[in-house]
Parts: C-alpha cells; structure tokens; sequence
C-alpha cells in the first residue's frame, strides 16, 4: 500500500492500519497481529457504547465485561484477521444509527455515515448493511416529518459514498472493475467448492450456480447461515437460553428492531458459503463474529430485565387477583419461537431434501456439495 485509496484485491482499513503498526515495530511480521490486536480491544468498548445507549448503562457494561474475557475473542483476536476491524465498525454504525434516528445532528450523521464507510473500506459487502441501516433511518429515524427522516438518510448515504467511492473509482481504473475486491475474493471460493477458476465468476453468478444445483439444500444453508450456524458456534452452555430471551425481548424495543436487522443484514454475504470447508476449518467462530456482541447485549439485557422482574413492585401482579399484563404474556409466548428458529431450524427440510437433486446422499457424504 502506497497511500490509502490504492487499487488493491483488499479494501484499505485493516492494511493501512498494518502499516501504521509497521512503522512503530520496524516492520516486523508483529505488526499484522498488533492491528487485529487493536481492533478486538477497540470493538470491547464499541460494545458498550452500543449496549448502553441502546438500553442500559448496567447492560452495555455486562455485555463489554463478558467481551472482554471471552476466551475465543482473546485468543483468536491476535491473528491478524480484519474480523475485528469489521466488527468495530458494524457497532459503530449501530450505534450512530441509533443516534442518528434520536437527533439527527450534524454530528451524528456524519459519525453515522463514517463508520458505515469504515465498514465498506473493510468489508466491501458492507453494503447488505449499509443499505438496511439507511433505510431504517429514512422511515423510523427523528423527526415526524417524512422529509426531514430522508433528508438525514440521505446525508449519511452521501457521506458513505464520498468516504468508499475513491477507492471503488481507483479499482475501476486500475483493473477495469469497481468491485475488483469482491470478485477477487469469489475467485477463492470457486477454488474451494472444486468450480473452475478460468472464467471469473461475479457473486451472483456464483449463488446462481449453486442454488440451481440443489434449491432446496441452497435454502436450508441460508436459513441455517442466519440462524444455527452463528449461534451454535458462539454458545457452550446455559448463557445461550439468555441470548434467546434477550433476542425476544428484542422485538419490543425500537433499538432491539434495528440490533436485529444489523445482526441480520450483516450476515446477509456469510449465509450462503459457511459450509466451505476451508471456513469450517480455520473461520469457524470469527466468521460471524459480529454476531456476538449482539448476542451478548442480548444475554446482558435478559439478567437485567430478569432482576427487574425480581422487585416487588414488578411481581405485585403475581400476589393479586389481577390477571398479568399482555405484553408480557405475548413476550413469554414469542420465547419458544425464537428458540425453535435458533437451535433447531425447519426439521421438515430433512424430507424436502430428498426432494431437490437426485445426487442428494452423494452430496451429503460431501459437505461442500
């Protein structure tokens, strides 16, 4: 890298980081395991920020502690992935969201905008969450008047494209493809589920290919891409059931909705290739690892909701003729579907395979199929 905005196979954020950490170290190979260092220190207290204006002081500080000595995320968190860079940037976008939609201030639709860029410099398929996140800005952000929501949208959505748009231009001239990064990295999947590589193949052509092979098994890795498979690889024990009630709780808040649609959105370019060997070999937890601190602001907010319950004044319904309250009748009802999506997903799909491709029990002793 010669200077920030260079044509490259890989967007600039984590490499240039690598070269400050370069310079400081007398460029020895350390500096690429400082930088991925950085990060994973950095998304900790971008942990906090999101969980503690998105609900509580006491929940963003649960949900940063429990990121903090998470033994995965500090042993992994060293190796020199950009999946920390990443990650900082998917919480720092939520966050101005959040921000943005309660005052839409210079400053935080230029925070806003920033990180979302940041996220794009990092991962280039960014864009599945760049452009839900706007849209959430455009119809719920502040303000009543439908001209002042999308008139904040769209300062954030410019601001993101005059931060990505230099370097998708360079890529354009230099190698005559504005996403040569994200082509450049379909090549590899090709490589790795045995498709030839003689004729480049664009990530729609790509998700084509494999959907017409077998649609039913392609649906049932997506569905599972969105659900089990980023779950079950960030949860050992009981502290999974208070993510899941804590997804729950989710849906009654309007931060909850948009911590939902990032950990969805986010995982929209994962969803469909997590059964690559190579990402099942040595990518298994990181893959997705924006997913946990969702997860874990989850988890923080059902012990807080749980200890609030706890009061008398919460339980006073319990001692009383008064029937409970709807609302949280319809939150404990909504618990056993979220966990039914998250720890077993669509059991009829075992059926439906037999449905899809003659070649299915071939394809199932080989997983990359």
């Amino acid at each position: 890298m010669r200077w920030f905005y260079e044509a490259s196979g890989r967007e600039p954020v984590f490499i240039f980081a690598i070269k400050i950490f370069q310079r400081l170290v007398g460029y020895q190979e350390i500096a690429v395991c400082l930088a991925s260092a950085l990060f994973s220190v950095l998304i900790v207290w971008a942990t906090y920020l999101l969980g503690s204006y998105a609900f509580s002081h006491w929940v963003g500080l649960g949900a940063a502690f429990s990121m903090a000595i998470e033994r995965d995320v500090i042993s992994e968190g060293v190796l020199g992935f950009r999946d920390e860079a990443f990650v900082f940037f998917v919480l720092l976008s939520a966050y101005g969201v959040l921000r943005s939609r309660d005052r839409a201030s210079r400053e935080n639709l230029v925070l806003c905008g920033l990180a979302m860029g940041g996220a794009c410099l990092t991962r280039i398929t960014s864009v599945t969450l760049v452009l839900p996140a706007i849209g959430y800005l455009a119809l719920l952000g502040a303000g009543s008047e439908w001209k002042l929501r999308v008139k904040s949208a769209a300062i954030v959505a410019l601001i993101v494209a005059a931060v990505v748009s230099p370097f998708l231009v360079n890529c354009w001239i230099t190698f005559g493809d504005p996403l040569f990064s994200l082509h450049d990295r379909t090549r590899s999947f090709q490589q790795w589920f045995d498709l030839p590589t003689g004729t480049p193949m664009s990530p729609g052509q790509f998700l084509l290919s494999k959907a017409a092979a077998a649609p039913v098994g392609f649906a049932e890795t997506a569905f599972n891409g969105f659900t089990t498979y980023p779950f079950h690889y960030k949860w050992n024990g009981f502290e999974a059931w208070l993510a899941l009630i804590g997804m729950v709780l989710f849906l009654w808040s309007f931060p909850g909705h948009l911590l939902l649609l990032v950990l969805l959105s986010s995982m929209v370019p994962y969803v469909f290739t997590w059964q690559t060997p190579r990402i099942l070999e040595l990518h298994h937890f990181r893959y997705t690892l924006q997913a946990y601190p969702i997860y874990l602001i989850a988890a923080a907010l059902a012990i807080e909701q749980a200890t609030l319950l706890v009061r008398a004044a919460r339980l006073k319904w319990m001692v009383s003729d008064r029937r409970p309250p709807r609302r949280l009748l319809l939150k404990i009802a909504s618990v056993p579907v979220v966990i039914v999506l998250a720890l077993d997903p669509i059991p009829w799909t075992v059926s439906l395979r037999r449905l899809s491709h003659p070649s299915f029990e071939r394809r199932r002793a080989h997983p990359t199929g």
